[in-house]
């Protein structure tokens, strides 16, 4: 996805990176076959600053890979994701068609963005119109990203989206043959993707309640999540299903991930299981990764995303 350079290598690992306000994630992901189980040999979180940057570099050096192939992961603010009608043009027209498509669909100038398209397959036969997902990326930020990162190792050649990176989490789970979803819970908003067999069919922002932030909690505790409405959210998750199988010929998806893997997430899994037809479980990488060094809650939830951008492979 929005390939800065687009270098094959000889590598069985892949590094992922998330930059965040709070420090950068770093994780690895060794996969020798395509037939076999990730093994997840490093993952940390550093400081966003010189200094982390600085141990970023020298992290890489100690475990050799500092030629490994880099994913980092873009921003919320840096990139929009869009859900358009696949334009009826030649294979190698279509970026452009694209490009000129979403210049009225996004938030900025589509001078300034570097544009990238996925398709859906297996669409329901009832609709006539073919829809793909078109991503527009700020070429300032990935300038800004491969400045950042060029410090610390010269490896980087993917910048991908989070809605990609939890499709690559969904990959680990049997369910992905048959359909998953999976729930990033933020702060303020969660991050919904729908997947069968590898393929991201449904991705869609949902907010939380704001009654939590008006009650003074928040001021009490600025880095706490507003509570989580489990009946709301309930709802928000079937429209996304029902969608789902109103537009695609599949199976009704059955088993919910929710990451990361706190305490109060658990409690919102429980809610959830008993008002949604859901099988309702927690993301643990200890689980569906073969990790070097067992994962601790906080580690997990500093690290999804970089940890599901080092799950890239070359063909996804």
């Amino acid at each position: 996805m929005l390939k800065l350079f687009g270098k094959r290598r000889a590598q069985t690992s892949r590094i992922g990176v998330s930059i965040g306000p709070a420090g950068t994630a770093l994780a690895a992901v060794d996969c020798p076959s395509p037939d076999a189980r990730p093994r997840l040999t490093l993952c940390e979180h550093l400081q966003s600053d010189a200094a982390g940057l600085a141990r970023l570099g020298q992290t890489l050096r100690d475990h050799g890979l500092d030629r490994a192939p880099m994913s980092v992961v873009t921003q919320a603010q840096d990139y929009e994701l869009v859900l358009i009608e696949t334009p009826d043009v030649l294979p190698e027209e279509l970026r452009a068609a694209v490009r000129w498509r979403l210049k009225d669909m996004i938030g900025f100038n589509i001078d300034e963005a570097v544009v990238d398209v996925f398709g859906i397959p297996d669409q329901s036969h009832r609709s006539s119109a073919r829809a793909a997902y078109a991503v527009a990326a700020r070429s300032e930020a990935l300038d800004r990203y491969a400045a950042t990162i060029t410090q610390a190792t010269r490896s980087l050649d993917v910048v991908d989206i989070p809605e990609l990176c939890l499709r690559n989490l969904c990959m680990l789970t049997d369910a992905n043959r048959t359909g998953v979803a999976m729930l990033l819970a933020g702060e303020k908003s969660g991050l919904l993707v729908l997947v069968h067999n590898s393929f991201l069919y449904v991705a869609r922002h949902i907010e939380w309640s704001r009654s939590y932030e008006m009650d003074g909690a928040v001021a009490a505790n600025p880095g706490a999540r507003p509570s989580i409405d489990a009946s709301a959210l309930a709802l928000e998750v079937q429209r996304s299903l029902d969608y789902y199988e109103s537009h695609f010929d599949h199976p009704p998806i059955g088993e919910l991930l929710i990451a990361p893997l706190q305490a109060e997430l658990a409690s919102l899994a429980t809610e959830l299981r008993s008002v949604i037809g859901l099988r309702v479980t927690l993301f643990d990488a200890n689980i569906l990764l073969d990790c070097t060094a067992p994962l601790t809650a906080e580690t997990q939830a500093q690290c999804v995303l970089a940890i599901g951008a080092a799950l890239r492979r070359e063909a996804a």
